[in-house]
């Protein structure tokens, strides 16, 4: 009797649990969808998400190598997405996945109060003769060199923490380089030699 009656209380505590858990529960949705023309549009068009970029006076920043004022410079998007796109197979992943990276980026450059520089982003994929095939989506955003490293490390932890890292594919952010221009272009071998995502998070 006894026993019956530990086994009653604690289907008792549990089912309290399970209720706690539930009122807890986001409501389940989908992943965000979209048609491909929308998905480059986001990728060359960023701000859509972030906001409103903010305005570089006078020269143009050696952080986007002058692109801010080449306003003719072209940039085929649909072909960089259709590389990205190789990879996403590659990994088995999917748009909407990426789609959902972007936001939780937008939301960390929204919880440091930073917003993107007006110039474009760059995509950068791992040399050929590399094993892991892996795509950087990186965005310039209008802060000091090193928050952009502070805010790409935010970024892929909280990634983590949703569980929404994916392998391959690297959400990147850029700040001001205010040096040399030469000492720009070794920081930037150096970074993307050491940007292993397997290694980083094996």
């Amino acid at each position: 009797m006894r026993e019956k009656a530990r086994t009653t209380m604690a289907m008792n505590v549990m089912l309290e649990q399970a209720k706690q858990l539930v009122n807890r529960l986001p409501p389940v949705v989908g992943r965000p969808q979209a048609e491909f023309d929308e998905i480059v549009a986001l990728l060359a068009e960023p701000t859509a998400l972030f906001g409103e970029p903010t305005a570089l006076f006078g020269e143009p920043s050696t952080a986007c190598y002058g692109s801010c004022s080449s306003v003719t410079a072209v940039v085929d998007w649909y072909r960089l997405a259709e590389d990205m796109d190789q990879v996403l197979r590659h990994h088995r992943l999917r748009w909407p996945q990426v789609i959902q990276m972007l936001q939780v980026a937008a939301q960390v450059l929204k919880e440091h109060s930073l917003q993107l520089c007006n110039c474009p982003p760059r995509i950068t994929r791992s040399p050929k003769e590399t094993e892991f095939v892996a795509m950087r989506y990186e965005l310039s955003v209008d802060a000091p060199w090193e928050m952009g490293f502070v805010l790409t490390s935010d970024c892929s932890w909280r990634l983590i923490d949703l569980d929404l890292h994916e392998l391959g594919v690297r959400i990147a952010f850029r700040g001001r380089w205010d040096g040399p221009f030469e000492e720009e272009l070794a920081i930037d071998a150096v970074v993307e030699d050491g940007d292993d995502e397997d290694e980083e998070y094996d």
